[in-house]
């Protein structure tokens, strides 16, 4: 299909969505249609289209995305909420969906094609009999990949013995796995960051394990990579951890930020393993909600993640952030290296000239604990929820006296 094509389509399916009633932006609203639709292309899609033809049409220009795995999203509008025409593509976030293609992306490997089990797994989010997948009594040194776009999601040493009949695994490459709601309304759904295919489901509180977590994912979902092989583990991927009071806001503006992979809300800094949200607030534990921020270094600097940090939040306010009281609250730096140290030195000393009394703490990195899944991407799935952190150019803008 040409571009002009997708345009078409897109906002002819859009159309017809909103005369049927429907919410264009609700994915919930919006599937109905296309289920209903066989798969296959009947009419060359055009404004003039019958609707009958419009569910079909769109139906196989997302065929040919899913199949066109090279192909990714592009990052967030920068306007909060603002969803283009391309809305319906839209499914638990805020942001637009038109496919570009990833510069020295670590998935540019060749990828053999889905077969048909791998496709119902895989595309139509499926899920593999028990003991019947490669991968669940598998236990060699590598790392296990997306099926799909060759990207790392598992290292073989976060992966142990569940006997579940699936490969489980209690924590993933940073980055490499986004959580969201399953349709079922009980469970978290487990996909690939890069292409959004399916993975399996999140389970916490079974005790297996310390870090009390189990990625139950289909062996169908995965390739492994044993040790020698080029590994993207580490290539193309550093982190970041900040503190700037609660973590909804802080999360949501980093993401936007271009060259940023994921972040992930939790806490740090504290003296409890695995705390939970309630003991967190308490104050007892000594945590603060944090970020952890995976970014790309070829496309984005620390410096400039962790500028916009100091924008997004107030560094002169101690042990809170507008509402938001307590020690959890705290601003703070969590720093991986050296390096990170005497950046986030310089950015403070930049705030302290411009007349801004910054308290930020400046700590090294300690266990990161994420946060449960309900408060991870909150404010994209909670828009109507206001949030106190409004980014202000204070590097630019000397500050009131």
């Amino acid at each position: 299909m040409s571009v002009k094509q997708v345009l078409v389509v897109a906002a002819a399916i859009t159309a017809l969505a909103a005369a049927e009633g429907r919410d264009p932006t609700s994915q919930a609203q919006i599937e109905p249609a296309f289920e209903k639709a066989p798969h296959e292309l009947t009419a060359q899609p055009s404004a003039r289209a019958p609707a009958a033809t419009l569910p079909r049409a769109l139906a196989k220009l997302l065929d040919w995305f899913r199949a066109h795995v090279q192909w990714r999203r592009a990052a967030r509008p920068r306007a909060p909420g603002y969803n283009s025409p391309f809305s319906l593509f839209r499914q638990e976030h805020s942001e637009v969906r038109i496919p570009v293609k990833p510069a020295g992306s670590d998935t540019d490997r060749p990828v053999p094609p889905l077969n048909d089990e791998e496709k119902r797994i895989i595309i139509g989010r499926g899920t593999e009999r028990p003991f019947s997948g490669k991968y669940w009594d598998h236990f060699e040194p590598g790392l296990y990949a997306c099926r799909q776009c060759g990207t790392a999601l598992y290292s073989s040493k976060s992966k142990f013995r569940s006997e579940c009949g699936w490969p489980s695994f209690d924590d993933e490459i940073p980055g490499a796995v986004r959580r969201r709601p399953d349709p079922d309304g009980l469970r978290t759904e487990i996909t690939c960051t890069a292409c959004g295919g399916h993975l399996g489901h999140v389970f916490k509180g079974e005790r297996i394990t310390p870090k009390n977590v189990r990625h139950c994912v289909n062996s169908a979902s995965l390739t492994f990579r044993p040790p020698g092989q080029h590994s993207p583990e580490k290539s193309g991927r550093e982190e970041a951890i900040f503190a700037g009071g609660c973590f909804w806001g802080v999360e949501h503006h980093l993401e936007q930020v271009d060259g940023v992979i994921g972040v992930t809300s939790g806490y740090t800094g504290g003296r409890v393993a695995n705390p939970t949200y309630e003991q967190v607030c308490t104050g007892k534990t000594h945590h603060a909600e944090a970020v952890r921020v995976v970014f790309d270094p070829r496309r984005v600097t620390y410096e400039r993640v962790a500028r916009v940090f100091f924008e997004i939040h107030d560094p002169a306010q101690l042990n809170r952030q507008g509402p938001d009281v307590g020690t959890q609250y705290r601003s703070a730096v969590f720093y991986a290296d050296r390096g990170q140290k005497e950046t986030a030195e310089k950015l403070i000393a930049e705030l302290r000239a411009n007349g801004y009394e910054v308290v930020t703490e400046l700590l090294p990195a300690s266990e990161f604990f994420p946060a449960e899944d309900y408060h991870q991407n909150y404010l994209a799935t909670h828009p109507a929820r206001p949030t106190c952190h409004i980014r202000t150019p204070r590097f630019d803008v000397p500050a009131k006296r």
